[in-house]
């Protein structure tokens, strides 16, 4: 009987000692992970989180710098919340964007990128077209190759020939014996 409790106890240990074992691995290969993701997932997911935001809602992300000066610029403009983003408690993107406004001028826009504490301040617009934090509609959908494409489908349109045997089309109709005939019209 005390053999028999020996061996119940030993299993016991071993169950454990693997189970923390895989729990331990599993963490170092978390942690590996994100390690491994590029800075600008990481610096999208930091960004999102200061800011109290779905990460979907950050878009044209712009950075510049090294990590390891602990300091980037960057400009990124804030969407507007989905349903379920709003039924989630998320801000506006105007309320989101004054406050990363006022986390840039505080100099308190503060993320962690491969584990250095790292100040991001935003960019200056200057010469470069690069989109700031703030609110702007029209930045959804920005291709200026559309109306380019608009005329020369207009054009092609227009040359292309009207044949009217082409557009004559088959109809069913019945004949004098009360049988369904197609017929050209």
């Amino acid at each position: 009987m005390l053999e028999f409790k020996l061996l119940i106890l030993g299993l016991a240990i071993l169950l454990v000692t693997i189970y923390l074992y895989v729990i331990i691995k599993n963490k170092e290969n978390f942690i590996g992970d994100i390690a491994n993701q590029p800075i600008s997932v990481q610096l999208l997911g930091q960004i999102a989180a200061k800011l109290g935001v779905s990460v979907r809602r950050i878009q044209n992300l712009v950075y510049n710098g090294d990590v390891e000066t602990q300091i980037l610029t960057v400009s990124f403009t804030i969407l507007d919340p989905n349903v379920l983003e709003v039924n989630n408690g998320e801000k506006n993107a105007q309320t989101v964007a004054s406050n990363a406004n006022s986390l840039f001028t505080n100099n308190n826009f503060t993320v962690k990128i491969n584990n250095i504490n790292v100040r991001l301040t935003k960019a200056n617009m200057g010469s470069r077209n690069i989109p700031t934090a703030t609110l702007d509609n029209s930045v959804y959908f920005n291709n200026t190759g559309l109306p380019d494409v608009a005329n020369y489908a207009h054009q092609k349109y227009i040359q292309v020939p009207n044949d009217p045997s082409l557009t004559r089309f088959y109809s069913l109709q019945m004949d004098g014996n009360f049988n369904i005939k197609p017929v050209l019209q």
